[in-house]
């Protein structure tokens, strides 16, 4: 002990560490203590030893397995197949990995990890092999889940039917897309994996960058609807969902894309067709209105060109004014009219009509009168089919619409009029202008009734509403489309006709006068006025005149013995209407002349009046030689 100790004191004051042997018992511990199995093999494959790991796998003590070899404990075709491995190993001199499965006697199936080392033996000749092998079932095993599950997440981002892309947040380069990206976006998966999204001017635009940014800054997912142009030139709209996600590989940018672009434009198309709806409501209210408010002011006109024909047939000073009363009244006739127009649902006297000819004729007319401004251009197709229209509201609508078109190119320009057949078999007439064109405000209040954009004094604003009332009763459409600095393009389509001999007759409107005949007549109006201006006319006629303020009061008349030779009947009175008290008139006095004084336009309910024995129509106001003609036609 003492020199053992005298040794250690002298190697420490030589500055050298004492050198140890490794005592055979302490490497046996180490090497029992791992849980790998180490064994050594002599050349020709028998055991020269084993640690525990070995002897508890194998199921046998070392010195149960020391002079055996593989063939001993495994099936011959693994123990000779372990046996050419370990020969190839030696013949190389170099150490090898690897893999093998292996079932030991009891049953047990695990997968080792081999390290297999050959070593040399005193002469220096490779002797056999050191091995030491791990058991890596459960690690494969989990390798394995792990492979399958990644496989199956790849297989459910690709096939996706939203897109998908990730980007590294730092460098902002992508790192992986679906297909579903691909296509949305428009590109293939190298270009958009080509990409940097700060270097996006798409992403920059549409708010995609600032929501990006915004998800990787707060870690909350961003959220956004916005149309784009990508890189490669698609035009769409898509929702966005941004997220950030965070791993051992760093921070990346999570984007979900959904290409939103149909129903954004069924949303758009959606809700064009509503305004419009509600733009068509709109103009059916205001004619509904129109017509409300013609019928007022045809009373009040009746009264004041009843008293002017009065006073112009009494001669003297006043008859100058007279005249000048009587043709602003027949000038607000014409505006009333106008607004009825606007506010028919009806034809009244409708034919079958070439509208190549109708167009044509306008042309021809425009043609003569603006060429010095306008250059009149023609298409029509021909073998047109027949419409069923009213001549005179067909050219009126058409002019209506030249005309315009005239005055929207006070530089000059060029008027095209053009017809075909639709694809569903109506008959259109497009009428398109290079005028100034409307903006969009303009455009969807132009159908309304005394709109105009005109100066003072040179429209009273009813010519497109004329049009669109007089297209709407012949069952078609009318749109405008238009744009500042552009021009303007009236299209209206009519159904066509469906047989030959559909022109329904026309209304009876008395036209000439026969010799003058004195009369006993029952004027029956609820208007005050209309009562008294008509009766101071039919009596400076020579006529005699009795009064009622409505259809009740006047069956009570003619009850009570009233002698007349005819009665002027106004349709629309509260309480008991005209239709009303000439369907019961009918019944007691089937024979007595009936002349209806009304600015009704409805065709329909003139058609059943008329259809009445003995019944004519006198459209108001009605000055005196309409109203005599009427009297005279009676008979």
């Amino acid at each position: 002990m003492e020199q053992g100790q005298g040794s250690q004191q002298a190697a420490k004051d030589s500055g050298t560490a004492p050198k140890r042997v490794l005592q055979p018992e302490l490497l046996r511990s180490m090497l029992d203590a791992t849980g790998d199995l180490i064994y050594a093999k002599d050349g020709d494959g028998f055991y020269l030893a084993c640690n525990e790991a070995s002897e508890r796998l194998v199921g046998l003590p070392e010195a149960a397995q020391i002079g055996k070899t593989d063939r001993d404990f495994f099936s011959p075709e693994f123990a000779q197949l372990v046996l050419a491995e370990d020969r190839a190993i030696m013949a190389s001199g170099q150490e090898r990995r690897v893999e093998e499965w292996v079932t030991y006697p009891d049953g047990t199936r695990v997968l080792l990890e081999s390290v297999k080392t050959p070593f040399c033996g005193p002469d220096g000749k490779v002797a056999g092999i050191v091995g030491v092998s791990r058991d890596i079932t459960l690690r494969k095993q989990a390798e394995e889940k792990l492979a399958s599950a990644l496989a199956f997440f790849d297989l459910v981002v690709s096939e996706a039917p939203i897109g998908i892309a990730v980007y590294e947040a730092e460098s902002g380069r992508c790192q992986k897309v679906n297909q579903a990206v691909c296509e949305i976006i428009g590109a293939t998966p190298e270009e958009m994996s080509a990409q940097n999204f700060r270097e996006l001017a798409s992403w920059r635009e549409s708010g995609l960058l600032a929501a990006a940014e915004a998800a990787l800054a707060s870690g909350e997912t961003q959220q956004l609807q916005s149309g784009l142009t990508t890189s490669f030139g698609r035009k769409i709209w898509v929702l966005a969902v941004c997220s950030s996600l965070r791993s051992e590989a760093g921070l990346h940018l999570l984007i979900l894309l959904k290409d939103i672009t149909d129903r954004r434009l069924a949303e758009a198309e959606q809700k064009k067709l509503q305004a419009e709806v509600a733009h068509l409501q709109r103009l059916e209210s205001l004619g509904q209105l129109a017509g409300g408010v013609a019928h007022e002011i045809n009373n009040v006109l009746a009264s004041i060109m009843a008293a002017a024909e009065v006073l112009s047939m009494r001669g003297g000073e006043a008859t100058p004014l007279a005249e000048v009363i009587l043709k602003s009244t027949r000038h607000g006739r014409d505006i009333v009219r106008a607004l009825l127009d606007f506010s028919r649902k009806d034809l009244a006297a409708a034919t079958l009509l070439d509208l190549n000819e109708v167009v044509r004729g306008q042309a021809q007319l425009l043609s003569s009168t603006t060429r010095q401004r306008v250059r009149i251009e023609a298409a029509l197709e021909e073998g047109l089919p027949w419409i069923l229209a009213e001549s005179s509201a067909l050219v009126s609508a058409v002019l209506n619409l030249c005309l315009n078109a005239v005055d929207a190119m006070p530089e000059g320009g060029t008027l095209t009029l053009r017809t075909q057949k639709t694809s569903a078999g109506a008959v259109q007439l497009c009428v398109e202008d290079t005028g100034q064109g409307m903006t969009e405000q303009v455009r969807l209040r132009a159908l309304e009734p005394f709109f105009t954009t005109k100066p003072f004094g040179k429209g009273a604003g009813l010519g497109l509403s004329t049009v669109f009332g007089l297209v709407q009763a012949h069952k078609g459409t009318l749109e405008i489309e238009s744009s500042p600095g552009v021009g303007t393009r009236a299209l209206l389509t009519f159904p066509a006709a469906d047989e030959p001999d559909l022109a329904p007759p026309g209304l009876t409107v008395p036209s000439a006068a026969a010799p003058a005949k004195i009369r006993r007549v029952l004027l029956v109006d609820d208007d005050a006025l209309v009562r008294e201006s008509i009766s101071i006319l039919l009596e400076s006629m020579g006529h005699q005149v009795e009064v009622a303020s409505g259809g009740a009061e006047a069956l009570r008349r003619l009850a009570t013995g009233a002698a007349v030779d005819c009665v002027i009947l106004d349709l629309n009175m509260p309480g008991m209407a005209g239709e009303e008290a000439l369907l019961r008139l009918r019944q007691t006095h089937p024979g007595l002349p009936v002349v209806i004084g009304s600015g009704e336009t409805d065709p329909g309910r003139l058609e059943r009046l008329l259809a009445i024995p003995v019944v004519t129509l006198l459209p108001k106001p009605y000055g005196f030689q309409d109203l005599e003609a009427a009297l005279q036609n009676l008979g």
